[in-house]
């Protein structure tokens, strides 16, 4: 080949000319650029408050900066948006006002009671003051059970719930349809506390759900036991604001609290049975009937209802239920019994003037999903897998 003969230019890789493309590339640029942004962020707290803002702004997770009483100097539109009183110059409702140290957990007191907010604290100088930056970790809607967690630097929905919620029918025993259901624990036991309060909202969620579109007369109702309710001076307001939240008929949902509870609590009791009324909910007394309580200590209380213990039921020993329900209509309180296994025991409490029932012969609690097709129908008309 002669010397001055054109040949072709060596083959090269294309990275040589053109920009390189894809998700290694890219994290490989952001590699590079690491330093250079970690040097931007200390200047910006250490020089700038403006410059802080800005960052925490950009932030996708919910971060706000407040003073050691508490008072709010800086948050983002994430923290604004999930903690109503998270602007700045309002201060942090910490439940329980606890004092704030480095590396503190703690929830946030929403004021509509329908959020639980968890938050983490670490201590840093804002503009030579001392002061804490508050990240929420979690954030969690208590009537739809919808979470949002933290994951890095990122927040992040979460798809399994807290609490699983079964719901066992009421039987009407006049017409033998399901006028209604008892909000459980899936996995059984009892609720107190923030579990209760989710089990609440939950309840209040569904009721809403099922009572649209009904007439009045036709809207079933959702009882919950809540043990410790009568000492939960907060359970009331949350109660109002978690119902009206939801939409649900406030005289539909009924909290069912352990007769010891309300008849020993004396004067307490009154005034938090009194306070659970005015906030629109009804209340009956679970386990009546095995105790030993005063007639006169049940005149006083403000309760709608009474729930026949199971226990009692269970021995069918009629003429002490007689007893029990002849109290019942004295005070004027609506009667449910529990734990009725079997169409004789149904028979004798309708004849007693018993107006609704649950127990095993209405069948096992089912899922959410399911409970819908259970009411203003014969249990036997509907029958469901149980809640797993």
């Amino acid at each position: 080949m002669a010397e001055d003969e054109p040949t072709d230019p060596p083959a090269m890789d294309a990275s040589e000319h053109e920009p390189a493309f894809g998700p290694a590339a890219e994290i490989a640029r952001l590699l590079d650029a690491t330093e250079e942004r970690i040097t931007t962020l200390r200047d910006a707290l250490d020089r700038s408050e403006k410059r802080l803002q800005s960052v925490i702004d950009a932030l996708p997770i919910g971060i706000a900066v407040v003073a050691e009483d508490r008072r709010v100097l800086a948050a983002n539109p994430v923290a604004c948006a999930l903690v109503p009183d998270c602007e700045p110059g309002g201060v942090l409702p910490l439940e329980g006002d606890p004092p704030l140290t480095d590396g503190l957990a703690a929830v946030v007191r929403v004021a509509s009671g329908t959020r639980r907010i968890e938050v983490r604290t670490t201590a840093v100088a804002w503009d030579d003051t001392p002061a804490f930056l508050v990240i929420i970790e979690e954030a969690e809607d208590m009537v739809t059970g919808r979470r949002l967690r933290r994951s890095g630097s990122t927040a992040a929905p979460v798809s399994s719930q807290t609490l699983n919620v079964a719901y066992l029918p009421v039987v009407d025993l006049a017409s033998g349809r399901t006028a209604g259901v008892v909000a459980i624990p899936a996995d059984g036991g009892a609720v107190t506390g923030p579990a209760l309060q989710r089990l609440i909202a939950r309840a209040a969620g569904a009721l809403a759900d099922w009572s649209a579109g009904r007439h009045a007369s036709e809207q079933p109702f959702v009882m919950v036991s809540a043990p410790g309710a009568i000492a939960d001076g907060g359970l009331p307001p949350f109660v109002e604001a978690v119902v009206r939240r939801a939409g649900a008929p406030r005289s539909r949902l009924w909290l069912r609290i352990p007769e010891a509870e309300a008849a020993g609590g004396g004067e307490a009791a009154r005034e938090a049975l009194g306070a659970l009324r005015r906030a629109g909910v009804r209340t009956v007394l679970e386990r009546f009937g095995g105790g030993s309580t005063a007639l006169e200590a049940l005149r006083t209380l403000p309760v709608d209802g009474v729930v026949i213990d199971a226990d009692l039921v269970a021995t069918g020993d009629w003429a002490v239920i007689q007893t029990a329900m002849s109290v019942a209509r004295h005070l004027g309180l609506v009667p449910f019994a529990s734990g009725v296994a079997d169409e004789g025991a149904a028979a004798r409490l309708r004849a007693l003037g018993c107006r609704n029932a649950e127990g095993p012969l209405y069948g096992e609690g089912v899922a959410t999903r399911d409970a819908a097709s259970l009411l203003g129908r014969a249990p036997g008309d509907a029958r469901e897998q149980p809640a797993g």
